[in-house]
């Protein structure tokens, strides 16, 4: 990255695989080295489907990274928003 010239973003991509039994209780967050936090995956209090099943290379892009400086740590954050319903991934 030290050759890097470009100097800012508009969005991020990134491609996960992911198994995750309850759909609507997935939290997934992108923060840039600034602390800008994207939300990827949001609580749904409505959906109680069955979760993201063995997602290969599924590519997922970020909305609030507009002119972020691409240099420095990226941290991706999954949580799960409801611990009292019992979730695995």
């Amino acid at each position: 990255m030290k050759n890097c010239k470009i100097k800012f973003l508009e969005h991020v991509q990134i491609k996960i695989n992911l198994d995750f039994s309850r759909r609507g209780n997935l939290s997934l967050q992108l923060q840039a080295p600034s602390g800008t936090t994207s939300p990827l995956a949001r609580k749904r209090r409505m959906d109680n489907y069955a979760g993201y099943r063995n997602l290969t290379d599924w590519i997922m892009a970020t909305l609030f990274h507009w002119i972020e400086n691409p240099r420095g740590r990226w941290k991706l954050k999954i949580d799960d928003f409801d611990p009292t319903i019992s979730s695995s991934g």
